[in-house]
């Protein structure tokens, strides 16, 4: 059983570490993926061992609240909006007079009743203390949440921030105390020496840049879901439907299967179906990337969220609300945004560690400074430390990109299953195509007839011969003949022959349609060189015969997709090894293969040798993708390393691929390839970034450096430092929203 659960409270990586170890903890948990970005979490368990009961309960005691996930396009909470702005703005005012107040002396600023001089040094810190009152209150959550965290042995980003604060205001009023001592003393020399030393503007500053920080990371993680926000908002909240000669204007989410559904010009299709009156134009670009609009007549399947461009239809419901194509995108891109790539493997497990190992830095570099005898540089270091190592950027490093990534992908007609096949996709160094339906659109037209009987004749015959055939010749076969306006007489029987061809009865006669093999069977000699002449223009020949005598035969082309020379020729500039891998013949195949540039060919092979062959072809240094869209591509399709499904395909190919290729453009494998490096360089520049900043900032902050140059990090630099660290990594993962495909449509 999956589950997918929604996840409140949680800040950074190390929230993300418990939760996961939480959840894992539970018997018959089998696997569990966290995304810190969407707040999810999706596991996958037994289900006569444990329940969702179990794993919410188990997860909401760790004090992250879980529930059943439902996905819905989150309403803009105006109201806490206003609230949090209200806060930041109000925090924000105090701090900086708070900083003028305490940074004055140093400065020598103007600072009104004298507050700057010696003598009035407790006024002075009382002045302190009354505007940091304000800030603490309005940012009090940090302190509830970190030392909540703490006390159960599980310290979070709020931990870190909390008691770095609170070491800043308990030595603040441990000053408070000695000034108010000093001053009844008249203590001039130890007045001064804690006029100069308070931390109240330090516990200020990292409270509200932090706040600042939060808002502004917030802000920008928010425009990595826009993109299904908009796809989720696609579908429209209202259809015409009809029932029982009733037209009424209803809910979508009331459809129901098998519903009739009204869609006029201008309107949006609300859910999966098929015409079954009327046509359409419609524009599909949310599906395929694709913006020039469809044609749809009887019969044809119409995709949720398109528009109509022209025309009038009724559509039978047979997808509805939650099973639809938009929905399926929508699984697609957040279980891949949900999905662990395997770069991010090294900063989850220091994520696992980070925050134990940073208060246990702090607690060592402020005992050595305590040891040298310099409490002003204790206090100061181990703030310092606190604060500049929040491992926010650690943790949003990889699935802010993965998340901007996946979306931009759906956006090009590309829909990614997990973040590995999104990293794995940049080193491709071999792509095997299958031919029928991939390369060429998988849809056969009669383009020549060869009878030593009449034609008109001819055509009545074998239309007898295919009349119960479904296979995709047979049907070609049959619509050319019905063009013809040929009589639609059905056989009596029909019998398929493997690998051959078929045999079907009609009254006393009995007729044979099917390859060389076939004929050779029922004693008929064919013309080979007709058959080579016409597989070498691309051609699949097939031939008739009635009652063992020989009738004619039929050839037809599977039209070469108009994209398919382009992608092939974009992939050998990206020195990718290209493979035509078909059951088709030798002949047929290398013609196909001349005409779109593949040299490697590999002709007449069944499903399971193409997975045999793609297997044996591999090596340590290869990684392999294989393109297909039928049933008999599926064990190729899980085979290689990569498994890349056209979306006209069959379920079992689609359900067997790591990446869905909805618009049938080869070019897209491509865009998939520059899509991954772009990626791949975007989370290597934020891991090093996130890993740089931590693995300095710390060493400065430890104070290290100070007794040789004098450098130490000062705790309010330490907070607006992490604050920017988070919100670079984010804006640097939003860069990929500008990509562009190289190989335009």
């Amino acid at each position: 059983m999956k589950r997918k659960y929604k996840v409140s409270n949680m800040m950074c990586a190390a929230c993300v570490s418990h939760v996961k170890k939480t959840a894992e903890s539970i018997e018959g948990v089998e696997l569990v993926e966290v995304n810190l970005l969407t707040e999810t979490m999706s596991v996958i368990y037994k289900e006569d061992i444990t329940n969702d009961k179990t794993i919410m309960d188990k997860v909401t005691k760790e004090g992250y609240p879980c529930s059943i996930y439902k996905r819905e396009i989150k309403k803009i909470d105006e109201a806490d909006i206003k609230t949090k702005k209200i806060r930041i703005i109000i925090s924000t005012i105090f701090m900086i007079i708070l900083m003028y107040v305490a940074m004055s002396p140093m400065f020598h600023l103007y600072l009104p009743f004298n507050l700057s001089n010696i003598e009035n040094t407790l006024y002075y810190v009382l002045v302190q203390i009354i505007l940091l009152i304000p800030i603490i209150i309005l940012n009090f959550h940090y302190f509830t949440s970190g030392y909540k965290k703490l006390f159960t042995l599980k310290p979070n980003m709020d931990s870190l921030i909390s008691i770095g604060a609170t070491a800043s205001i308990l030595y603040g009023i441990y000053a408070t105390i000695m000034i108010f001592i000093n001053t009844l003393n008249y203590n001039i020399d130890a007045l001064e020496s804690y006029h100069h030393s308070l931390y109240f503007e330090s516990a200020g500053t990292i409270l509200t840049l932090i706040t600042i920080g939060k808002y502004l990371e917030n802000k920008s993680k928010k425009k990595t879901i826009e993109s299904l926000e908009k796809i989720m908002e696609l579908t429209p909240k209202v259809a015409l439907v009809e029932r029982n000669g009733i037209i009424e204007e209803i809910p979508q989410e009331n459809i129901i299967i098998n519903d009739i559904i009204i869609v006029k010009v201008g309107m949006i299709v609300p859910v999966d179906g098929m015409i079954i009156e009327g046509d359409g134009s419609l524009n599909e670009s949310i599906i395929t990337g694709e913006s020039i609009p469809i044609d749809k007549t009887l019969n044809d399947s119409v995709i949720a969220g398109s528009k109509n461009v022209s025309g009038y239809f009724k559509m039978k419901a047979t997808s509805i609300n939650g099973e639809t194509t938009i929905d399926r995108i929508l699984d697609l891109v957040e279980e891949a945004a949900s999905s662990k790539a395997p770069i991010a493997r090294l900063a989850d497990k220091i994520s696992a560690i980070f925050v134990p190992t940073v208060i246990l830095i702090a607690l060592i570099s402020a005992i050595i400074w305590l040891i040298v005898g310099d409490k002003s540089m204790a206090l100061n270091t181990f703030i310092s430390v606190l604060v500049i190592s929040c491992p926010c950027a650690l943790g949003l490093a990889t699935p802010v990109a993965i998340m901007v990534a996946t979306g931009k992908a759906a956006e090009n007609g590309i829909l990614i299953r997990s973040a590995e096949s999104l990293e794995l996709s940049h080193k491709i160094s071999k792509v095997y195509l299958d031919k029928t339906g991939t390369i060429t659109k998988g849809e056969m037209k009669v383009k020549l007839i060869d009878t030593i009987i009449d034609e008109t004749n001819f055509l009545q015959e074998i239309y007898i011969a295919e009349s119960l055939s479904t296979h995709p010749l047979s049907v070609a076969i049959l619509k050319f003949s019905e063009e013809k306006n040929i009589e639609k007489i059905k056989a009596d029987t029909i019998d398929i022959l493997p690998g051959r061809g078929l045999k079907t009865k009609y009254n006393d006669c009995v007729y044979f349609a099917g390859n060389e093999k076939l004929m050779n069977e029922i004693g008929i000699e064919i013309e080979k060189e007709k058959e080579i002449s016409y597989s070498k223009q691309g051609l699949t020949v097939i031939y008739f015969a009635k009652n063992n005598k020989y009738l004619g035969m039929v050839g037809l082309e599977d039209e070469i997709r108009e994209t398919s020379y382009t992608a092939i020729q974009e992939l050998k500039k990206l020195n990718i090894e290209t493979i035509m891998i078909t059951g088709d013949n030798e002949i047929t195949a290398k013609s196909i293969g001349d005409k779109v540039g593949i040299d490697n060919i590999y002709s007449k092979v069944t499903p399971k040798e193409k997975a045999e062959i793609i297997s044996n072809n591999k090596n340590d240094n290869d990684v392999s993708a294989f393109v297909g869209d039928g049933i008999n591509d599926a064990v190729a399709l899980t085979s290689s390393d990569i498994g890349i499904a056209i979306g006209t395909g069959s379920d079992v190919a689609i359900a067997s691929a790591d990446v869905i290729l909805p618009s049938n453009d080869l070019k897209e494998v491509v865009t998939l390839i520059e899509l991954s490096k772009k990626t791949i360089n975007n989370i290597k520049l934020n891991l090093f970034w996130a890993f740089f900043y931590n693995f300095i900032g710390i060493i400065i902050a430890t104070g290290i450096f100070y007794p040789l140059w004098g450098l130490k990090l000062n705790p309010m630099i330490g907070a607006l430092a992490m604050s920017f660290s988070s919100f670079s990594v984010v804006t640097n993962a939003l860069r990929l929203r500008l990509f562009k495909r190289k190989v335009n449509k």
